[in-house]
């Protein structure tokens, strides 16, 4: 079983580096459109992280079981969603405080 989840990892790794220097390759061939839209495509890195450790998780419990996620995925998807926005908010309060106080 283990030989087995080490093979499936490696191939998910070389895959998605496969994918990730691809999609590389077209922001950097059209970096002159992408370039005013960058700061948006900064969060997809952490997220990637995220999930890809999230699918090893759920893989690993399930083992050789049918995977039904749907309503497990939408659920943590909406609680990851709210907590980003949260912790985003209040980070960019705290940033917005310390600048107002730092200016007077």
């Amino acid at each position: 079983m283990q030989v087995e989840a080490t093979r499936t990892n490696l191939v998910i790794i070389a895959s998605m580096g496969l994918a990730m220097f691809l999609i590389g390759l077209f922001l950097y061939v059209n970096a002159s459109r992408v370039a005013p839209y960058m700061r948006y495509l900064l969060p997809i890195p952490p997220i990637a992280v995220a999930a890809y450790i999230y699918v090893l998780n759920v893989v690993s419990v399930q083992g050789s079981q049918t995977l039904d996620i749907s309503k497990d995925l939408l659920i943590e998807t909406a609680i990851g969603t709210v907590s980003f926005l949260v912790i985003a908010v209040l980070l960019l309060g705290q940033y917005y405080m310390i600048f107002s106080l730092l200016r007077k």
